[in-house]
């Protein structure tokens, strides 16, 4: 099955793609234009074919901590929190967003994971508990960019400096009922409108005048440049927890969630291989599963790779020999023709967002 989103028949992107089950904007313009609007300005993104999944009953914050490998506790309502769902032999299944909405909580998935999560989350709640898709319910616009939040304030009804990093709020906007969280992907401002489809779509035609239409080609690169977990990339065949570098979305302090004895056990059994970034050339035909070298031997693969305009290189990251993880280190990847080019290992974030020099006022 392809997700669509409710938006698609009002744009026309230059190219499209699919991520897991969902059909994506890939492209509107050119890369390098959108890369800017993210970076520099604000960009408008469809996050309609993000899942949406709602938990509700009495025990349902009693099924949340099973599931979720970061303490819901004190997750107060009207804020979010993101963590790393796993399955019970601890293989990362998704990164997703959980909402308390007071009387129930909101699921956010990736693209990826829509339709895993929710099969997951059906299949092993008790009685008590209600879980539905609704996914299909909402267009989910995006707004990310160092000025996203006066894109945003012409819209909504509230003072947009008041809703905190992870919190959300209910808002209006032309008689239509709106919800507002201040959480994005890129490291910039981001905040995430979800209206009705058909409120979404008036939404989406107003805000295209202040902000441009930005693809997921641009929001993958920006979200690399500050390693933002991308699972359908990164994951693979023999990615783990602990290979991937995904420790920093569970706490193993934590007791009684789905995936921790085998986590655990992962950790006793010690590393073997780790995730690290690198840079190269432009123009370089990589491809995932291409070997990395050094000193003339082979020490791991390419996992995923993209161009960043903001560093003007090939940026990637790569599996290697855990003893090989540092940053700064000369290495050689190996091209699909079989040609060596050099690459350098780097420590994250890889660019500085300029969000993080600009005060809203």
């Amino acid at each position: 099955m392809c997700y669509r989103s409710p938006l698609a028949a009002h744009y026309q992107p230059v190219e499209t793609q699919r991520i897991g089950p969902a059909e994506v904007p890939w492209e509107f313009t050119l890369l390098e234009e959108e890369y800017r609007a993210l970076r520099e300005k604000a960009g408008l993104l469809d996050y309609s074919c993000l899942g949406r999944v709602e938990v509700s009953g009495e025990k349902a914050l009693e099924f949340l901590q099973l599931v979720c490998p970061r303490d819901l506790e004190y997750l107060l309502p009207e804020r979010s929190l993101t963590c790393l769902l796993l399955s019970g032999e601890a293989r990362p299944v998704d990164v997703v967003t959980i909402f308390n909405q007071e009387d129930r909580y909101l699921v956010e998935t990736s693209p990826a994971g829509r339709e895993e999560v929710y099969r997951l989350l059906s299949s092993a709640c008790p009685g008590e508990v209600a879980v539905r898709d609704l996914s299909d319910r909402y267009g989910v616009l995006g707004l990310e960019g160092p000025y996203a939040w006066r894109t945003l304030a012409r819209v909504v009804d509230f003072e947009v400096s008041v809703l905190p990093f992870q919190g959300f709020l209910p808002a209006t906007w032309e008689g239509e009922q709106l919800l507002v969280s201040r959480t994005g992907f890129t490291a910039e401002y981001g905040y995430k409108i979800y209206a009705a489809p058909e409120a979404a779509v008036k939404l989406w035609s107003l805000l295209k005048e202040e902000a441009p239409p930005v693809g997921y080609h641009a929001l993958e690169v920006a979200m690399l440049e500050v390693r933002q977990p991308m699972i359908h990339r990164e994951l693979g065949d023999d990615g783990t927890v602990i290979r991937c570098g995904f420790n920093w979305l569970v706490d193993l302090r934590k007791e009684g969630f789905w995936g921790r004895e085998a986590l655990l056990s992962q950790q006793e059994a010690g590393f073997d291989y780790l995730t690290i970034g690198f840079g190269a050339g432009k123009g370089i035909a990589l491809a995932a599963g291409c070997p990395v070298a050094a000193a003339g031997e082979e020490i791991g693969r390419v996992v995923t790779f993209l161009f960043s305009p903001g560093l003007d290189q090939i940026l990637g990251l790569a599996r290697l020999q855990y003893e090989w993880v540092a940053s700064g280190l000369e290495l050689q990847v190996r091209d699909v023709n079989g040609r060596w080019h050099p690459a350098r290992t780097l420590s994250a974030p890889y660019i500085t967002p300029r969000s993080w020099n600009v005060t809203m006022v």
